[in-house]
């Protein structure tokens, strides 16, 4: 059978055809016809009005889109004015399925009678805006004082579940051309008429109903209309609930049947305005129109669906956004509040199924309360997935998202499941600004808020930079309305969403953290935290909700609650604004809950200073609560970020965490405070508690003032640990710090020796464990450590038929059986993994030195090590192969330390490594000197960076070749803030924060300031070019422009602003070129230069990467086998039944009908085999699992044929209708389709099928297999041992048990990185 040769492309316009005619259908209850497909000429429509229709829109599909959407908005106008004028009449009807059909049929003339003209006129003028023009000059259905040329029907169950990826028009590139739409429609008619006669047309208010039921049914959205000319009256900002009242020179866009409605509401609100009764009786006119659904007397929306509830109604909105005379204010006013993002509100009994149910209906574009319907009041997550699944792609054709963790579904009081989403803007003019995608729920580390509030109170938005490089086009140049108009709808909206009322409360940047490379991204997104102050079920009282305790209900909750509860303003009122907003992550940071301290139990000291020598051991001395001075000392901090914690009381923290050994160290959150808190190493029982616990908060650890009241709520005395200290394992280079070292004396070649020793033991490494399944799988488990993934999660997350992440996905092979030497797929999936390391070490220059890793690094709590000294110890024998280190710390030699990102030559320091015996309790961290340094006054940690002790990492390395010729650089004095034009917002807490009431003018300086363009990225990249094309990075600008880079890592918590301006003005006065190219080594185009960097890079990584990868593949490809008899005998069996052939036929067509779903779907295959991504059908970025997950549920759901007298079917159908009696068939399916295939490079039969291969595989051991429960499969690791024993053949009963000297490590995992080979096979 042929691959369909359809490109999927022209499924997805196929699509959107069929889209536009149901909802035609759907809006207008017309008959138009909807067929499977609109190319085939085989499929003609019959010779009907509805068949003509359909076939005009499809030829103005592809002829003119922009003249047959302003068609369809021409029609809309005149059938909502058709409709609304027969409902004044008689009132006999309030949906559109009840519409007379005398009237339906006139609304399909219509219809037809506009296309008809649409399609004359495009003939003869082409595509261009000929029609509208026509339309407005003359034609017979013109409407003189209604534009219609960009209004589009939106059904409200409907408003905001709609595609993302349909750009309907094309974008325009002027910029300028902007009118208000008006919430407030002019009617010339009107106008002139006098008062008494406009109130003569008043309709009557029969039996009690409102037109807010049909409103709900027929709200058109309004759509945005550009014009150069308009006068606009301002919104009236002192009334939270107002419209706008525009008067536009030429064509203005609003909604239709709200023009023609707006009279009738507003008198029939004049009426409601004293029934006291009414559930929107305290909401104006905008807040109707943003939920029409939750105050409507339709009996659609009163539907008697037991799993459909009247959704919680937001309360006034007290503060106003901030006041805008512009067209474009207006404009975004509309398509924020009028058109959210959020859709639809309602709930259900079951939050999960209310959230799962809006994800499907926003990605697939689909009405929630059908979706509700379909699904009940199921709670199994698999069937309700299931019937989801039937819903969505057997009736809809539309496309699953991915699915959800079963685990965070079964969470209980979901416990550890994050709720996120991601906001993106529309390009089309004619579209919403806004759309809004759920992610799947997932479990992760909960943070303070949570646990205590509960988690499915959170909801995380993931917005799109706010600057012109971010926006669509026609808004790039009003990028600071648009900005202004998104702050504030963020801030002042109650959002009504999922049955519940939202606030933000909470802003941070995405992807802003320094990584090895430095602060180099410049991605602009941000992250918005909101917070359910109501909703379904919530209770009004005011009684304090014990954190901690079973948590039966919700209660209501201002945002200034939150804040307040969290940390009081009154009790910081002198705190920096900013500063003070910053610390409301210390609430959300992702956490683990341990134990709970008492009163007593909390110790506070003073800090450790470098003038003070007493202080310096780290006083235990108790002073109080409010008492922030400094111990009457100005000196540099030496201790900062870090305190003690009794051993008791780590002991406990252990427990809690499930770990095997006492860490040292625990990076944390402690009420107020965060930091690092180190073990006590005298243990001292400074509390005198009978348990032993006590914990010492420093100043410099305290960053609020927290409430002076510890009970009864137990997140004020909850220890919440960030992390803590693990074994060791090598660390990498970077692109920083190799500039740095050569700087400093390291010779180049020693560089290039350690680089190429790295790639080519890596492969090595890799070609050894090849041998067998056993040394890969202990392979696997040392490259990609899964530890912590497992234990976060509980479950190996899939893909497909296959585990998602590579090195699960190679865990899996190997512990079914599959050999690397003979299994085709399996050694495609390590050449995967190698070569990503390769290219990752060529492009990062990530090279490993065996004799260095990464540390956390504290001060020495007594004060027993020089200023240049430094105390290093680990938990087990720390190995290096290369140089044949293998010892237990480091004594009597020369280390270098860093940290990253380093700048400055002196962000490498050479310091000495001493033992000493007081000292000797600390392992996996490294101990600094609590004395100053002699040359600077301050800390080691602050030479390094500028950093600190509150849970900062040090690159400590003491390979002799690099540390032997190594020179200190001094660390220069830095300018002032002043000297670059830095400025700081001083405004306090008590200046913004007088009351609860102004709560949202403390949030909104906050948001406005983190939203704002950081120049941390900008002027990093500039520093790094500046110093590779000047080949300086010690001249005494690059040094400013360094410690520049140290003010603006901590701008968002100093409040500290530096504009492009300011950076503009520096680089003029220093006469700095605006901008110089990108490196040679970053765009990959050789060019002759002697940078070490480039050289690295080109005449050392590249040839080899090409030479050890080249020889891995020559070999595999030489011994791998392409087949698998283990896993086709099922079906060669079967086969030889002759009455087997007919079910063989029919499962054949089955399987060849997945693989061309396969070719159709968001993956391509190019000529080099290698899986590509495109855009799938939602409009976002295609997801290869969730393609995958999608195409094995497909598999899953073959069933046996229904017809047949082959002996098995009943056996077969049986184990089809319950799955749990066995398996046979689904066996059968993947022995068919592996036999179909042939092929291991077809990623796509593993993927669908993976499951079932290792099975198969599994049952054809003669030695036979041994099943586990996932609890013990979780726990199971490759005792390294043993491995090598086995290996040499040494292993005998005799031995005894075999114990194990593996450590678990925790490092950044390679990720797969769609490395995915595919054979092109046009059929099996």
């Amino acid at each position: 059978m042929e691959t369909p040769s359809t490109p999927s492309k022209r499924n997805l316009r196929g699509e959107e055809i069929n889209n536009i005619a149901e909802d035609l259908n759907r809006r207008w209850n017309l008959r138009l016809p909807v067929p499977d497909s609109v190319y085939s000429p085989s499929k003609s429509l019959k010779n009907t009005l509805e068949s003509k229709i359909f076939n005009s829109i499809r030829y103005l599909y592809f002829k003119d889109q922009r003249a047959l959407h302003e068609c369809l908005d021409t029609f809309a106008n005149h059938a909502a004015q058709a409709v609304v004028g027969k409902q004044l009449q008689n009132n006999s009807f309030n949906t559109m399925s009840l519409l007379p059909e005398a009237l339906v049929e006139h609304i399909t003339q219509l219809l037809h009678k506009l296309l008809t003209e649409c399609k004359e006129i495009t003939t003869s003028q082409g595509p261009s805006d000929s029609f509208t023009q026509s339309t407005r000059c003359g034609g017979s259905y013109t409407l003189p004082y209604i534009s219609t040329a960009n209004a589009k029907v939106q059904h409200p169950s409907l408003n905001g579940y709609r595609s993302t990826d349909a750009n309907l028009s094309e974008e325009s590139t002027d910029e300028e051309d902007f009118v208000t739409p008006p919430t407030t429609p002019s009617n010339h008619k009107d106008e002139m008429a006098p008062e008494n006669s406009r109130r003569a047309r008043q309709p009557e208010n029969i039996a009690g109903q409102t037109m807010l039921s049909f409103q709900s049914l027929l709200l058109i959205a309004p759509e945005t209309s550009f014009a150069t000319t308009t006068t606009t009256t301002s919104r009236d900002r002192n009334t939270p609930n107002t419209s706008f009242n525009t008067t536009s020179t030429r064509r203005t866009s609003f909604n239709s049947v709200g023009a023609v409605m707006h009279d009738v509401e507003e008198r029939q609100a004049k009426r409601q305005r004293s029934e006291d009764n009414s559930p929107a009786s305290h909401l104006g006119h905008d807040e109707l129109l943003l939920y029409p659904d939750l105050f409507t007397n339709d009996p659609v929306s009163s539907s008697t669906e037991p799993s459909v509830k009247p959704a919680p109604q937001p309360a006034p909105q007290t503060v106003p956004p901030v006041q805008r005379d512009t067209s474009i204010q207006a404009y975004l006013d509309t398509y924020l509040r009028g058109q959210t993002p959020f859709g639809t509100n309602f709930t259900t009994n079951s939050f999960k199924r209310t959230y799962e149910v809006a994800r499907v209906a926003l990605l697939c574009s689909l009405d929630p309360v059908d979706l509700l319907k379909q699904v009940g009041e199921e709670e199994d997550y698999g069937k309700l997935w299931s019937k989801l699944q039937t819903y969505v792609i057997g009736m809809k054709k539309k496309t699953m998202p991915e699915r959800s963790e079963t685990v965070a579904w079964d969470a209980p009081n979901y416990e550890c499941v994050s709720f996120g989403s991601e906001i993106s803007f529309n390009k089309g003019r004619n579209l919403p600004l806004l759309s809004l995608r759920l992610k799947p729920l997932k479990v992760d580390k909960s943070h303070r808020f949570a646990r205590s509030l509960g988690s499915d109170r959170f909801l995380t938005i993931d917005l799109p930079g706010l600057f012109p490089k971010d926006l669509p086009q026609h808004l790039r140049s009003r990028s600071t309305e648009v900005g202004d108009a998104i702050v504030s709808w963020l801030i002042s909206t109650h959002h009504a969403f999922l049955g519940r009322v939202w606030r933000a409360f909470f802003v941070k940047p995405l992807d802003r953290k320094p990584g090895a490379g430095g602060f180099r991204n410049s991605n602009t997104r941000s992250r918005i935290y909101l917070f359910a102050t109501d909703g379904e079920g919530f209770l009004k009282s005011t009684k304090k909700h014990r954190s901690g305790s079973v948590r039966t209900a919700h209660h209501c909750m201002s945002v200034y609650d939150l804040v307040e509860w969290h940390m009081p303003p009154s009790l910081n009122a002198d705190q920096a604004a900013l500063k003070f907003f910053a610390r409301i992550a210390l609430g959300l940071s992702p956490t683990f809950a341990t134990v709970e301290f008492l009163p007593t139990e909390i110790i506070r000291t003073h800090d450790a200073f470098a003038d003070n020598p007493v202080v310096r051991r780290l006083s235990s001395t108790r002073h109080k609560e409010k008492d922030q001075n400094r111990g009457g000392s100005t000196a540099p901090i030496m201790n900062d970020g870090c305190g003690r914690i009794s051993r008791a009381a780590a002991q406990a923290i252990t427990e809690k965490l499930r770990l095997d050994r006492v860490p040292s160290a625990f990076q944390a959150r402690f009420r107020g405070a965060k930091g690092v808190w180190f073990v006590d190493v005298l243990d001292e029982n400074l509390s005198g508690s009978k348990r032993g616990f006590w914990i010492e908060i420093t100043n410099s650890q305290q960053k609020f003032c927290p409430h002076k009241e510890l009970f009864p709520d137990s997140a004020r005395v909850t220890f919440e640990v960030c992390e803590w200290s693990k074994p060791l394992r090598p660390a990498s280079l970077n692109f920083q710090l190799i500039p740095i070292l050569v700087h400093r004396g390291v010779p180049r070649e020693v560089l290039e020796k350690l680089l190429e020793d790295d790639l080519v033991s890596k492969v090595d490494n890799l070609t050894a464990a090849t041998e067998n399944s056993l040394n890969l799988r202990k392979w696997s488990q040392e490259f990609y450590p899964v530890t912590e993934e497992r234990l976060r999660s509980n479950t190996i997350a899939m893909g497909g038929g296959l585990p998602d992440s590579l090195g699960e996905r190679i865990n899996f092979l190997t512990e079914h059986g599959f050999d690397p030497k003979t299994c085709k797929f399996l050694n495609k999936q390590c050449f995967t993994a190698i070569k990503a390391y390769c290219e990752r070490l060529e492009t990062r220059l990530n090279i490993e030195i065996g004799c260095s890793t990464y540390a956390y690094m504290v001060a020495d709590p007594l004060a027993v090590l020089e200023e240049n000294e430094i105390h290093f110890g680990f938990s087990g024998s720390f190995t290096d192969p290369n140089s044949k280190f293998n010892d237990t710390m480091l004594n009597d030699r020369d280390v270098l330390v860093a940290r990253s990102p380093a700048y400055l030559p002196s962000d490498v320091q050479k310091v000495r490594a001493v033992f000493k015996p007081e000292l000797s309790f600390y392992k996996d961290i490294i101990i600094f000197s609590s004395k100053p340094r002699v040359a600077t006054g301050k800390s080691l940690a602050d030479e390094l960076s500028g950093g600190d002790f509150d849970g900062d990492k040090a690159w400590v390395c003491w390979l002799p070749e690099v540390v032997g010729p190594f020179s200190n650089a001094h660390m220069p004095t830095p300018p002032g803030p002043e000297y670059y034009g830095i400025k700081k917002d001083s405004t306090k807490v008590s200046d913004l924060i007088k009351g609860p009431n102004d709560i949202e003018r403390f949030l909104e300086k906050g948001f406005r300031f983190n939203l704002q363009s950081s120049l941390l990225g900008t002027c990093a990249v500039y520093h790094e070019r500046l110093c590779y094309h000047e080949k300086k990075i010690s001249d005494p600008v690059s040094k400013e422009i360094a410690c520049l880079l140290g003010y603006l890592v901590d701008a968002a918590k100093g409040g500290l602003m530096f504009t492009e301006k300011d950076w503009t003005d520096f680089r003029r006065s220093k006469k700095l070129r605006p901008n110089f190219p990108e490196p040679a080594y970053k765009d990959r185009k050789l060019v002759e230069t002697k940078h070490v960097l480039d050289i690295l890079v080109f005449e050392v990584a590249k040839p080899i990467r090409q030479k050890v990868l080249g020889a891995f593949d020559k070999l595999s490809e030489e011994t791998v086998a392409l087949r698998d008899d283990d896993l086709t005998a099922l079906w060669k069996i079967e086969q030889e039944d002759p009455n087997f052939k007919p079910v063989a036929e029919y499962l054949k067509a089955k399987l060849q009908d997945l693989y061309d779903k396969f070719k159709a779907s968001s993956f391509r295959v190019d000529d080099n085999g290698l899986a590509k991504a495109t855009s799938n059908l939602s409009g976002t970025k295609s997801n290869f699992p969730a393609v995958m997950n999608r195409l094995r549920e497909n598999f899953l759901a073959i069933q046996p044929p229904e017809d047949g007298s082959y002996y098995m079917l009943p056996r077969w159908r049986m184990e089809a209708r319950n799955p749990v009696v066995g398996t046979s068939w689904l066996l059968l399916k993947a022995s068919a389709l592996f036999y179909r295939s042939y092929d291991y490079r077809n990623l796509f039969i593993w993927y669908i099928a993976g499951k079932e291969f290792g099975e198969l595989k599994a049952r054809a051991f003669r030695d036979g297999s041994t099943l586990t429960t996932s609890d013990i499969h979780l726990a199971m690791k490759v005792d390294a041992k043993y491995a090598r024993r086995r290996n040499e053949g040494l292993l005998s009963i005799e031995d005894g048990p075999v114990t194990s000297q593996d450590d678990d490590f925790d490092i950044d995992m390679i990720e797969d990185n769609d490395l995915l080979e595919f054979a092109d096979s046009e059929s099996f």
